[in-house]
């Protein structure tokens, strides 16, 4: 389901014309030994079944983080201790309407990072603009976070230390959307401007080449 492919320099990178090293890799499965830690920001309640029905197979141990705006935290908690069985430990926060799913996931979040080898983010917010809002959400979380997919994604990481990031391919309808609409993947030259703008602060150079098209479009991945 996910893309086992890297970044290429050149068209002619991965052609087979160069050396062993840049061609595709193929990825043997075995037994993950990291530490597991998902986060999952659940904007809207109503989803909380759906995330679980996803997770109810994740086939490690785990640790779970969820964050949301309402107030019910405690039946939150609740209802995905009771449901998920490998989940080893649950925390659950109240968090301001503020940042979307990146503020809780970066900062909230954030401050647990080191205590894992591996990380998952997931949310529920696909912009509803879209009329594949829903399946675009479902397309994400399948290639994330069920068994075969999340074995998958954990070994590519195990096996690979210079891959930082694992994420499915762009949704097939959200690609048509992009190219119907002239729509570049990097996005309009409004967000170029703002990306390059706040690289300089960080002194970094050339943060966005034009020829990168991979990218976690939606922001689910593990990483």
């Amino acid at each position: 389901k996910i893309e086992k492919e890297i970044t290429y320099e050149s068209i002619i990178s991965g052609t087979g014309f160069e050396k062993d090293s840049d061609t595709i890799f193929s990825t043997p499965l075995s037994a993950i030994t990291g530490k597991i830690g998902i986060h999952l920001h659940v904007s809207d309640i109503i989803l909380a079944q759906e995330c679980i029905s996803f997770l109810q197979n994740f086939p490690y141990k785990f640790d779970l983080m969820i964050t949301g705006s309402w107030e019910n935290h405690g039946q939150i908690h609740a209802l995905f201790e009771s449901l998920l069985p490998n989940i080893c430990h649950i925390n659950v926060l109240t968090v301001p309407q503020r940042g979307r799913n990146v503020a809780p996931w970066l900062i909230c979040f954030g401050e647990i990072h080191s205590q894992y080898d591996f990380c998952c983010h997931l949310h529920t917010n696909i912009p509803s603009k879209y009329n594949f809002a829903e399946a675009w959400r479902r397309y994400l979380f399948s290639n994330l976070v069920q068994s075969d997919s999340a074995n998958l994604a954990l070994n590519i990481l195990q096996q690979n230390s210079n891959i930082g990031c694992v994420f499915p391919s762009i949704y097939s309808e959200l690609q048509k959307h992009l190219l119907k609409n002239s729509i570049p993947l990097i996005g309009d030259h409004s967000n170029l401007n703002i990306i390059y703008d706040e690289s300089n602060k960080y002194y970094i150079k050339d943060p966005a080449c034009r020829k990168e098209v991979n990218f976690s479009a939606g922001l689910m991945l593990w990483y």
